[in-house]
């Protein structure tokens, strides 16, 4: 009997407690008497790149003059658990819903792109615009029949907006959504100001490699054994690293600033940093480090370094040999400066879109 009451007395604890986080949850988006941003579909996974393009998207908002207190931020997680709450609560003529961006809009990474278009069906009314991302579709019969599937979705829908964050993905997204209102801007994340940031460094030493190891990873085991070789052979240290956090399930939205920023301490104190990830290129553009950047198998890191390409210090390269030839070059280099502002003309678009709903 004393088991049984202390099994129910349990489950009501776990339900009270259940109640009253949905319940805080839902007074968090309240839209009583205020026109609130919502930001729908930022990440709780482990992979930097990504959180630091939902840190620069909450930045961006801010920086269009919206109060801070204004701004929503509704994880993956937290609309699937309150899928029904929210979609009931937001959904109107009057609250602006900026979808998180990235390199997921296609069929490369179906579950964020298959996420996307259930937010958009719940929330089909309301004035949306989808932050800078990368348009890929596989030339396959995958890829074409979800490219198919996708078109409802994005084309003809008058109160939406869609960002590229490269000129091939706008023109993919014109031909394909054609009328759609389609702009462009770079990644999101090259909008920051590396100076608010302070970034922290120690004693800049050797090389970082920051590789991938997923699904869009073009390196073998043999290539990447062969790069640290070519840096090692230079007399230079090697460290590795990665864009995904070690040690960790998650990360949470609290947590957020202090990872990214230690991520960001990580390449301020590399001498030159290697990298086959979007976002290796960019922490190095925001930390002014020397950076040779490898292509992977898609165009977004080929259409990012068409952004920056400008930038003395940030070479692309076809191979492991071409590493090699800019490292010589690079390693010498000491003036750096990556100014984010050269780049905000190219914003413009995206903060109108943004203020015209608000």
């Amino acid at each position: 009997m004393k088991k049984r009451i202390h099994g129910w007395l349990s489950s009501v604890r776990k339900s009270l407690r259940e109640w009253l986080e949905k319940r805080k949850y839902l007074h968090y988006l309240s839209t009583w008497n205020r026109k609130n941003v919502y930001v729908v579909g930022t990440p709780v996974h482990t992979n930097v790149g990504d959180n630091a393009i939902a840190y620069a998207e909450l930045l961006f908002l801010e920086g269009c003059g919206i109060d801070k207190k204004h701004i929503k931020e509704i994880t993956v997680e937290e609309y699937i658990q309150y899928e029904k709450q929210i979609a009931k609560k937001l959904r109107g003529r009057k609250q602006l819903i900026c979808m998180h961006g990235g390199g997921n809009m296609g069929n490369q990474w179906l579950n964020e792109e298959l996420f996307r278009r259930n937010v958009m069906t719940q929330l089909d009314i309301n004035p949306m615009i989808i932050f800078p991302q990368t348009f890929f579709y596989t030339d396959d019969e995958d890829g074409q029949r979800e490219l198919t599937n996708s078109v409802p979705y994005y084309n003809g829908r008058r109160n939406l907006t869609i960002t590229a964050r490269e000129k091939l993905s706008y023109e993919l997204m014109k031909k394909s959504y054609p009328d759609a209102n389609v702009i462009l801007t770079p990644d999101i994340v090259l909008s920051m100001n590396p100076d608010v940031l302070h970034i922290e460094k120690n004693e800049c030493k050797g090389v970082l490699l920051v590789m991938r190891n997923d699904g869009e990873c073009v390196l073998t085991d043999e290539a990447t054994d062969k790069l640290k070789r070519v840096v090692t052979d230079k007399s230079l240290s090697c460290g590795v690293s990665d864009m995904i956090t070690a040690n960790r399930t998650w990360i949470d939205k609290s947590e957020r600033e202090a990872v990214i920023k230690a991520k960001l301490s990580e390449f301020a104190s590399a001498e030159l940093v290697i990298t086959d990830r979007l976002h290796g290129m960019v922490f190095a553009a925001l930390c002014n480090k020397p950076c040779i950047v490898l292509r992977n198998n898609n165009h977004k890191i080929t259409g990012t370094y068409e952004w920056i390409k400008e930038l003395p210090f940030i070479k692309m390269a076809d191979d492991i040999s071409q590493v090699e030839q800019y490292l010589d070059e690079l390693i010498r280099i000491k003036d750096c400066r990556y100014d984010y502002s050269a780049y905000s003309n190219e914003y413009v678009k995206l903060k109108d879109a943004v203020m015209k709903n608000m």
